[in-house]
């Protein structure tokens, strides 16, 4: 009886509680009536294992419910220690790609401003330079940099002259080829 008790589901089991609580406790009720009456031995004895039937399955449901709740506070423990490792792995890889970001982006900084000395660019053509290939527009460079859209238009066109380029695609180009044949390389 106790392994078909195994099998049987948590609200089953609650059930079968509050079933056993409600029986034992009207089987000791109807037990102390019957013995302030002088009831006869038998029915007295068949009420008594009621009485004993209904706090063994009691015990054993009260016992099992602990059973599943430890058994289920293991498995989150179990759960959220395999979550924390987790994490853990994870952050180190994160740590480990941002410093390989970083690496990878100063090199490509330092092969830019090799390329850009190659070039003879100014200070400020070097600057403009660096913007034009992260994308942003004449304005917004001229904002940046505190100075008019004309003067910008200006600087990016001796930009170009001296790289011998046609413009800001072909700037973006020329770095963007290097920056894959790196990649394809390794």
């Amino acid at each position: 009886m106790l392994n078909l008790f195994n099998s049987v589901k948590k609200s089953e089991q609650a059930f079968l509680f509050f079933f056993s609580l409600f029986a034992g406790i009207l089987s000791i009720w109807d037990l102390s009536i019957d013995l302030s009456r002088d009831t006869h031995f038998l029915h007295i004895l068949l009420e008594g294992v009621v009485v004993v039937v209904s706090l063994v399955v009691l015990v054993k449901i009260v016992s099992q419910l602990i059973d599943i709740e430890r058994s289920e506070k293991n498995h989150l423990k179990e759960k959220v220690s395999d979550l924390e490792k987790e994490s853990f792995l994870l952050r180190a890889d994160i740590k480990k790609f941002k410093q390989e970001s970083k690496n990878f982006a100063t090199g490509i900084s330092d092969l830019i401003d090799v390329q850009f000395k190659e070039w003879g660019l100014s200070k400020s053509e070097k600057d403009v330079a660096l913007l034009l290939i992260k994308g942003l527009s004449l304005k917004e460079i001229a904002t940046i940099r505190n100075t008019a859209e004309k003067t910008v238009r200006h600087q990016a066109g001796i930009v170009y002259e001296k790289a011998q380029l046609d413009g800001r695609a072909q700037l973006s180009a020329f770095f963007l080829e290097d920056i894959l044949n790196i990649s394809e390389s390794e």
